[in-house]
């Protein structure tokens, strides 16, 4: 079989959720060229959905070892950190990917989640103003936002998010209380 029926058959299978032949077949590629980045990234995603997250990392890290500048890896490596605890790894795998793309939602996503489990609800906050920049219809990053605010018992600045998120999304607080 040649490489291109086997990208086929990988990006099949990975549509039907079939992670172990993903791997399989990546490894058959990976056998060949120990650094196809694209086998590597599809094998660590796969890993990644079959919450085998420190094996994934090492999919990702060897991506990086041969291509420092690939953002769906430095990306993907962030969000295995943030799986694992290790939270100061990710925010940096997030912040490299963001040197390349600071306007990656991923990244910035990602970011926000670690600056919040690390606490840095001001961290956390600034992901969302970036988010907003590059998206300010979407109701829950103002909502998340003054979620954040609350935290930080910033009452005005949180009703203020909350006032937004409402008049972009009416349903958003049917039966919360806040």
């Amino acid at each position: 079989m040649d490489s291109r029926q086997l990208i086929v058959r990988i990006n099949q299978a990975f549509i039907n959720k079939n992670f172990e032949e993903v791997i399989d077949l990546c490894d058959l590629i990976l056998h060949d060229d120990g650094f196809n980045m694209n086998a590597l990234l599809k094998k660590g995603d796969s890993l990644v959905e079959l919450n085998h997250h420190d094996k994934a990392i090492d999919c990702y890290k060897l991506i990086l070892q041969n291509n420092n500048r690939i953002i769906p890896a430095l990306t993907n490596l962030g969000y295995c950190y943030l799986e694992l605890g290790r939270i100061d790894e990710a925010i940096s795998s997030f912040d490299e990917a963001l040197k390349l793309n600071p306007n990656a939602l991923p990244a910035i996503t990602g970011k926000s989640m670690a600056c919040i489990k690390a606490e840095d609800f001001y961290g956390a906050i600034s992901c969302f103003d970036k988010l907003l920049e590059l998206d300010d219809s979407n109701p829950n990053f103002y909502y998340q936002k003054g979620l954040l605010y609350k935290k930080l018992n910033d009452s005005s600045k949180a009703e203020e998010c909350f006032d937004k998120a409402s008049k972009l999304d009416s349903s958003l607080f049917n039966g919360k209380s806040l």
